[in-house]
């Protein structure tokens, strides 16, 4: 074994020159350790659930870069931390995993979305745009566990969007809640589910009154002017055409 600053010069060298079945420690997170196999190093780390030891595997280099790897890393200390296992998160879902776990309400709303994405392949654009948003909204509850989200805190965002006539961010907030937690909800690994049926439970009438309102007084207001548009002359017309592009 050896210690060595993990750098993708490091990594690669000990690619070329390392022997299969021996590993190096990262020494600014010894934890980490990486595995040389025939054509690829395994990244492991060694995490404390539950006073018991256990290994996580973090990606394999040259296939993940270090910055993917750490990413996993920090991931995996957060679920550790709450006592659940990161093997069952940070891999996707296959037969060996014949238990339950813990609670999925150890997680946090990013970490939920980290999993549904790795699940889903989306584009990086559109995984970017979903997190910015359940990001911005949840706010502090985003990074905490998920037993600490409640549907008064919900329903706090959501008055608070409407009062700042921000609907379309509130529809988006909604829609993409809805989302993340169905497929959550669906998942029968993922147990103490509460949380998730809690807030799902009111999402129907917050988009009955908040987002379907919204568009009935768009489409109103959109008819009105349409009315008002096709009494005016030629003149007339190319006025408000004029004023409009201004704007």
């Amino acid at each position: 074994m050896r210690k060595v600053i993990f750098s993708r010069t490091e990594l690669h060298k000990f690619l070329l020159l390392g022997d299969p079945g021996n590993y190096i420690t990262d020494k600014i997170h010894p934890s980490i350790r990486a595995v040389k196999r025939k054509e690829v190093l395994s990244i492991f780390c060694t995490l404390r659930i539950r006073k018991r030891t256990t290994s996580v595997k973090l990606g394999q280099f040259p296939e993940n870069n270090l910055e993917q790897i750490y990413a996993k890393f920090q991931i995996a200390r957060n679920l550790s931390a709450n006592g659940s296992n990161p093997n069952f998160y940070l891999n996707e879902v296959s037969d060996k995993f014949d238990e339950k776990i813990n609670s999925i309400e150890n997680l946090s709303i990013n970490n939920l979305i980290v999993i549904f994405m790795k699940q889903k392949q989306y584009s990086k654009k559109y995984s970017y745009d979903f997190t910015n948003c359940l990001k911005k909204n949840f706010g502090d509850k985003f990074n905490e566990p998920l037993k600490k989200l409640s549907r008064k805190d919900f329903k706090k965002r959501i008055k608070y969007l409407d009062k700042k006539s921000k609907h379309g961010s509130l529809k988006n907030f909604v829609y993409k809640t809805n989302i993340l937690f169905l497929f959550f909800l669906k998942n029968e690994r993922f147990v103490d589910q509460s949380v998730l049926k809690d807030i799902l439970s009111i999402i129907p009438s917050i988009i009955s009154k908040y987002v379907k309102n919204y568009l009935k007084k768009d489409l109103t207001i959109v008819s009105k002017l349409t009315q008002k548009l096709r009494k005016l002359d030629d003149n007339k017309l190319k006025k408000v055409e004029s004023f409009i592009e201004k704007l």
